[in-house]
């Protein structure tokens, strides 16, 4: 996708037009103010060919629904964990995107486990896979978290197979 700027100077007399590079995009977006009038460059940008461009504007705040399930399922997993960046994302990712996120990769659950108060969970399936991730380190961020519920650390504190798992289990719930 190819992408224009114009340069206006002056009074708007003189223009110059020019096409972006993608270092140049992701620049740009990084630059842009986090407001309402953004959200239609925003949504554009997430469907530009270059992922770091869609990674660039995966982390913002005011990104539409359109934007957010787009990143969710990029083909990216940098794309992705740049979205789980964004607090305003995970607040809207419904629980079954949250899932599929969490099933595509380790480092992805990961960062679903470590922020997972921030996700609007209308069920027990996200907690479920990340309380039984065949990865010890996915149930180890799940264990850290001080806001994963008293019920799954005493499950992960008696009958985790990780030692360490259990551990912190047992001291989190201390």
């Amino acid at each position: 996708m190819a992408v224009t700027a114009q340069l206006i100077v002056g009074d708007g007399d003189q223009r110059f037009a020019s096409e972006l590079t993608s270092q140049a995009l992701c620049a740009t977006a990084a630059k842009l103010t986090e407001n309402a009038s953004q959200i239609g460059i925003f949504d554009l940008l997430s469907n530009h060919s270059d992922f770091a461009v869609r990674a660039a504007v995966a982390t913002m705040e005011n990104l539409s629904n359109e934007a957010i399930e787009r990143l969710a399922m990029d083909s990216s997993q940098s794309v992705v964990r740049q979205l789980l960046q964004s607090k305003a994302a995970r607040i809207r990712l419904s629980s079954s995107q949250v899932l599929t996120i969490a099933q595509r990769d380790p480092e992805l659950a990961g960062a679903v486990a470590d922020a997972v108060e921030d996700f609007s969970l209308d069920d027990d399936a996200v907690m479920a896979y990340l309380e039984n991730h065949p990865d010890a380190h996915v149930r180890t961020k799940l264990a850290a978290n001080p806001f994963c519920g008293n019920a799954v650390l005493r499950r992960l504190s008696t009958g985790d197979a990780d030692e360490h798992v259990r551990e912190i289990a047992t001291d989190m719930l201390a």
